[in-house]
């Protein structure tokens, strides 16, 4: 009998069950192990108590796969503990004769290294690592986009890999069969930053890197810069071909010229920006064949031919040996020629750009400058003929929107590709809402007015945001719609230099400059409602003495997914912002930026924009104007506009000024103020936008008065352009 069956029945006898009834199951061999199979009906034929029957099964059918699992489980143990202890007395052996300390020393390395048995990637010589492209530029570095053929890629290298090994998988990456939408692969100069953006050392392996900063997951980039082409020039050759001239070598036959006065003279290229140019290529007469260049070459520094010495070619300063009957002929078409200026031999004049640009057509740049002899005097006006430029054509063009409509309407009026802002005539119709046409002429004001509420609009149905806004993305506005509002954006700042400056100021640097000059987090508080900003403010000051769970709430409706600590606060806003701020309106800046990248706004205008333009009540009562020689009844309604103006709020300060120049913002520099006779019903301001004028009775009595009229004009929000 086994431990299980004994075990069974006596858990029978502690159930009182009697000695015969045990005996029968005995004969009939019913243990445990047959129970799973039995019925209740079949059970009650030798236990008759339905307790002790529920009692049996509930205690061996449930409780029996559990059992064996723990068996199982305990016998696995039995083996490891049982292998631990052959590899622990292994040690024991290996250490005898040595210190206590020794063998201490050597168990514990045993130990560890027992852990390591079944973990794959302990063993693993390989890790992962992500790779990107920069481009190195004069004043910053940019990193290339996956569209552009950049991106970022994960690839797997050996922990033992080092600088060499990562630019050239990086060069395998970015420049597949040695190219890319860049350029080729000789173009560029390489190198490979490390994840601070610094050059990495080529003596520290991947795995060193890893092992040192304990990052999940490495980070290189690799930095490409433009090469320079440099020509040389020398005056061997240049002597070479002299002789050979003499001697009566074909001119036809090319020539090399590398120095220039026995001293090296190197060049930089600077035609990067993909100048016009072509060769043409001319069977003269006598055989000869002339080369020359047609197109636009950049530069004012020229070389010349000196008439009076025949056998030197003057370059930058330096002289080049040439024979007599070898002529070099340039143009360049930056430079205007007057005829008389130019005599019958007159100097030649050789732009150095030209020579690169020639060099450039024949071969890279390594190769030589090859020269061609020209028998006869070529004048410049016969070799490229100069066609004055088509000047655009200039349309006026009258746009119509209605009043509560503007926003739509004007997107849709600038979505149309033959409008050019900057170039035609544009003026704006202000149509009621009872379909009339505005009586006011569009001289200036009413472009203001429907800018402003244009960007109101904006402000309140495409962007989040408090003090500072932020475009966020609609399903209903594509491409076209958000090229537009940059158009209008451009067409605001050109025609009437208004722009809204509630965007936020890191974002619009990011469509002017691709890069945040601002501080981010201080930006993103302005960004957050008043509540938030004082919790988040609280935090970034003071950690411990925040509410953690009025944080929390904050950071969960941003998604965070890290537990805020002192020490992590400020990296969680500052990443929080670049999310909300920069990442979630990328769509938007892709739109934007090719619209107001050619403003070309420095960073020093573009700051001085934001802060010319937010009004102040200390910027409002500066550009009030008055007539000379007040009355003391005009002086006293002159006293009570200031005391008006300094009890405004921003909000209000912007609809004063939109009431007197059709702009919410310092765009004009002057208010003139007139004083006219109104009373009784007919008593109020008037404002005449155009001109920026604005008309005050003389009849209000006191402060109150004027305050309350003058308040109910603006706040009521309903003007009427109806004087012409």
């Amino acid at each position: 009998m086994t431990e299980i069956d004994e075990e069974f029945f006596m858990f029978l006898r502690g159930r009182g069950i009697g000695e015969r009834v045990i005996r029968t199951l005995q004969k009939e061999k019913i243990d445990s192990s047959v129970i799973h199979y039995m019925s209740d009906d079949q059970l009650a034929k030798y236990i008759e108590t339905y307790g002790d029957r529920v009692a049996i099964f509930q205690h061996y059918k449930k409780g029996t796969s559990g059992s064996k699992r723990k068996h199982t489980l305990l016998s696995k143990l039995r083996k490891k503990l049982k292998l631990r202890s052959t590899n622990m007395s292994a040690a024991t052996d290996e250490s005898s004769g040595d210190s206590d300390v020794e063998y201490t020393s050597k168990s514990v390395r045993q130990s560890s290294a027992d852990k390591l048995i079944g973990n794959k990637n302990a063993k693993k010589e390989t890790r992962m690592i992500e790779i990107g492209w920069i481009v190195k530029e004069t004043t910053r570095s940019v990193q290339v986009r996956t569209k552009q053929g950049g991106g970022t890629r994960r690839v797997s290298l050996n922990k033992r890999a080092k600088k060499s090994e990562i630019l050239e998988i990086g060069q395998s990456l970015f420049f597949p069969h040695g190219q890319s939408r860049k350029g080729s692969l000789t173009s560029f100069d390489f190198d490979v930053w490390d994840f601070t953006e610094n050059v990495h050392d080529d003596k520290i392996t991947i795995g060193e890197m890893y092992d040192e900063t304990k990052l999940p997951m490495l980070r290189f980039y690799i930095a490409t810069t433009r090469k320079r082409s440099k020509t040389s020039v020398t005056e061997s050759d240049m002597t070479e071909l002299s002789q050979d001239k003499s001697a009566g070598v074909s001119s036809s036959q090319p020539t090399s010229v590398e120095q220039a006065t026995g001293e090296n003279m190197v060049v930089d290229d600077g035609n990067t920006n993909g100048d016009r140019l072509h060769q043409e290529s001319t069977q003269r007469p006598d055989g000869n064949v002339t080369q020359s260049v047609v197109g636009d070459l950049p530069g004012s520094e020229a070389a010349s031919i000196n008439p009076e010495i025949n056998d030197s070619l003057v370059l930058q300063d330096h002289e080049i040996p040439i024979s007599e009957d070898t002529e070099v002929v340039a143009v360049n078409n930056s430079d205007h020629i007057e005829n008389d200026e130019r005599d019958e031999s007159d100097t030649q004049r050789l732009d150095f750009d030209a020579m690169l640009a020639m060099q450039s057509m024949v071969g890279d740049s390594d190769s030589d400058i090859l020269f061609d002899a020209i028998t006869d005097n070529i004048e410049v006006d016969d070799t490229i003929p100069l066609a004055e430029p088509t000047p655009p054509t200039v349309k006026a063009r009258t746009i119509r929107v209605h009043r509560g409509n503007v926003l739509k309407e004007l997107i849709d009026a600038f979505k149309d590709q033959s409008l050019k802002p900057g170039i035609d005539i544009i003026t704006i119709e202000m149509v009621l809402p009872n379909g009339q046409t505005e009586a006011g002429e569009d001289n200036g004001g009413v472009t203001r007015d429907c800018l402003s509420e244009f960007w109101s609009t904006f402000y309140e149905e495409c962007t989040v945001g408090a003090t500072y806004k932020v475009p966020f993305l609609r399903h209903d506005y594509g491409k076209d719609q958000w090229v537009a509002v940059g158009k209008i954006m451009d067409f605001g700042w050109k025609q009437e230099k208004y722009f809204p400056v509630h965007l936020a100021p890191p974002f619009m640097e990011y469509c002017l400059y691709w890069d945040i000059k601002s501080d981010l987090t201080e930006v993103y508080t302005s960004y957050l409602p008043e509540s938030e900003t004082e919790i988040v403010n609280q935090a970034l000051n003071n950690f411990d003495s925040v509410d953690e769970d009025e944080l929390l709430d904050i950071l969960d409706s941003h998604q965070c997914k890290t537990k805020p600590t002192s020490e992590n606060i400020a990296s969680i806003i500052a990443e929080i912002a670049h999310k909300e701020i920069i990442q979630e309106p990328m769509f938007v800046i892709d739109c934007w930026q090719q619209v107001l990248t050619p403003l070309k706004l420095t960073h020093e205008e573009f700051l001085e924009m934001y802060n010319n333009l937010k009004p102040t009540a200390r910027k409002v009562l500066k550009i009030l104007k008055y007539p000379d020689n007040l009355s003391p009844a005009e002086n006293e309604i002159m006293n009570h506009l200031h005391r008006f103006i300094r009890g405004l709020d921003k909000n209000t300060l912007g609809k004063f000024l939109r009431f007197c120049t059709g702009a919410n913002l310092m765009v004009k520099q002057e208010i003139w103020v007139r004083f006219v006779d109104l009373a009784g019903l007919a008593r109020r301001p008037v404002a005449h936008t155009c001109g920026c004028v604005l008309e005050l009775p003389r009849s209000y009595e006191n402060f109150p008065q004027f305050r309350s009229e003058f308040k109910s004009v603006i706040d009521s929000g309903i003007w009427v352009m109806d004087i012409v």
